[in-house]
């Protein structure tokens, strides 16, 4: 989870250590700064979306081309408390709701189908998928 809200401001960790509150789960959030990777937040009892993966470079230049309000939006079904971060929601709380999820690595076709079935049920979906061969090329 890259992003977490600390004193009202959606943001990235500053320091080694630093420690917030999930807005999502209440569950207690650290600080990771890497030497070689990106800052990031790490929930402590585990993440609370089932469907979050390392994000690699092509994944993390994709949500910069998005508002910081946009990205890593959490989103709960009402009946069975479900929820998970859409990579991108764009017009939230409009007809137009759109939730664009990017993918770099192969899922399978049943979690594939979870998540359309999941975010279509109030909000139009896409997927921008990068498509890379095995070898490298591009």
């Amino acid at each position: 989870m890259l992003y977490a809200w600390i004193d009202g401001v959606k943001r990235q960790p500053i320091a080694k250590g630093e420690k917030t509150i999930c807005k999502d789960c209440g569950g207690v959030l650290t600080a990771v700064i890497p030497m070689e990777n990106v800052k990031h937040w790490r929930h402590k009892a585990g993440d609370c979306d089932s469907w979050s993966e390392p994000e690699g470079e092509w994944h993390l230049k994709w949500k910069e081309y998005f508002d910081l309000n946009c990205r890593e939006i959490c989103l709960i079904d009402s009946v069975t408390g479900e929820r998970h971060r859409a990579d991108i929601l764009c017009r939230t709380n409009t007809e137009l709701a759109t939730v664009l999820e990017l993918q770099h690595s192969s899922i399978s076709e049943e979690e594939r189908l979870s998540r359309e079935i999941f975010y279509q049920q109030n909000h139009q979906m896409f997927w921008l998928v990068h498509i890379h061969s095995e070898n490298g090329i591009q």
